[in-house]
């Protein structure tokens, strides 16, 4: 799914160790497993969103149980992240849930947004829980009229996908996608995103002009890839595709 909000639990001490999990996780799928932190075992949990709109609210459950008694006594938490706490001691054994509200429209941008939200109880200092919370908002989408697109603005992209051919191993590899306002207002880039660290981009924000092109620029280290299949977001404020997935291909050899 390549629109999804996923919620990935971390464990205090063992936070480095399960980062380079978590990036596998956003390429490979859900992992089932439990974490142990102090007298507390979580179930570990992925959720695959298609849609979390700029207007929306999600909610998602940390599912857990606790081997001696403990209460939870607070929280800390981005503005857009509300949590229900339980509000009574915990009880051995028993399976409890900690419930996540997360308020898109108090996320300020649309893309990919990530944080940490830390769980506090009357255990001590080291073994407080920390939740890794990431995701993609999207724009919420809107129908327009005919007349209402001839004065908005439009975007097309191109090429798409971008063919590289064959590539040597090890070398830089710089594209150039055209952007190209086709509407009647100016045309703004909100944000871009890729998961994969061997591409690196160079975007220029301010507003494209009605009629007027822009490139987007990448450049990709093919040290260690085995072939070129690079995806990139890109979001912009246009009224006929707002999200845009763009595609670089080619071969290694």
């Amino acid at each position: 799914h390549y629109a999804m909000l996923d919620i990935f639990l971390l464990c205090g001490k063992n936070m480095k160790k399960l980062c380079g999990l978590i990036v596998c996780c956003l390429f490979c799928g859900s992992i089932s497993a439990q974490v142990k932190v102090g007298n507390t075992i979580f179930e570990k949990m992925y959720f695959y969103q298609d849609t979390l709109y700029q207007d929306s609210v999600k909610q998602f459950q940390v599912i857990f149980t606790c081997k001696q008694p403990l209460r939870f006594i607070r929280y800390d938490a981005p503005p857009y992240i509300r949590i229900d706490l339980p509000a009574a001691p915990l009880e051995v054994n028993q399976k409890y849930s900690v419930t996540l509200w997360i308020s898109a429209h108090r996320i300020k941008k649309v893309g990919h947004f990530q944080t940490l939200v830390k769980l506090y109880t009357n255990e001590a200092q080291e073994n407080e829980k920390v939740l890794y919370v990431s995701g993609i908002v999207r724009p919420y989408p809107k129908k327009y009229t005919l007349q209402e697109l001839a004065y908005l603005p439009q975007i097309k992209v191109y090429p798409n996908p971008y063919q590289v051919g064959k590539v040597k191993r090890g070398s830089k590899v710089e594209v150039a996608f055209t952007v190209e306002n086709t509407g009647a207002a100016p045309l703004q880039i909100l944000n871009t995103k890729t998961e994969c660290g061997c591409t690196e981009w160079q975007v220029d924000t301010t507003a494209i002009l009605p009629k007027q092109k822009r490139y987007i620029r990448f450049r990709l280290d093919t040290q260690d890839l085995e072939r070129i299949s690079s995806e990139i977001w890109l979001w912009t404020d246009a009224a006929n595709l707002p999200e845009i997935k763009l595609r670089i291909e080619g071969e290694i050899f």
